[in-house]
């Protein structure tokens, strides 16, 4: 299998000057964090098949250290495609429907925290006052979450 890697470093909400051209979704430049880019777990976008990130949307701590963030994307990433191999699916592609679940659950907690409560501006927000970078709870409830994630057939959808 081929396996292309891409990092930005430390440009929060960028992907460089790089354009990703998925299905249906096109990232490009600062378009992630202006665009409000949403992400299932942080890993996977619409339109984007057969693809993963790490440390996408809502993944960034303000508290803790982003290792245990980093183990749940890839145990969640390694058994989906462990899934994707022994059920001999050529092309997988997260379901808009869990990504748009996930994420309002997501930005419901964020309404009274800090981060967006009263007005406040910092880059944790983007120009439309999202917060997109960070993820609002423990690295333990990630990893339990990432964890008890959906499988292949119920997040994604196949072809064989």
């Amino acid at each position: 299998a081929d396996v292309l890697i891409y990092a930005t470093g430390f440009d929060v909400g960028s992907i460089g000057r790089t354009k990703i051209q998925g299905t249906t979704t096109c990232v490009e430049g600062r378009s992630a964090a202006d665009d409000g880019l949403e992400a299932y777990l942080g890993i996977s976008v619409v339109g984007m098949p057969n693809s993963f990130m790490l440390l996408g949307p809502n993944t960034t701590l303000a508290h803790n250290s982003l290792i245990r963030m980093i183990e749940a994307q890839v145990a969640f990433m390694v058994r989906t495609m462990v899934e994707a191999i022994d059920n001999d699916v050529e092309c997988f592609d997260i379901k808009p429907q869990i990504v748009e679940e996930y994420n309002s659950k997501l930005q419901s907690v964020f309404k009274d925290r800090v981060w967006s409560y009263g007005g406040c501006s910092s880059w944790y927000l983007n120009k439309n006052g999202k917060v997109f970078v960070l993820w609002p709870n423990t690295t333990f409830m990630f990893h339990r979450i990432a964890n008890q994630a959906s499988s292949l057939q119920k997040a994604f959808n196949t072809r064989m």
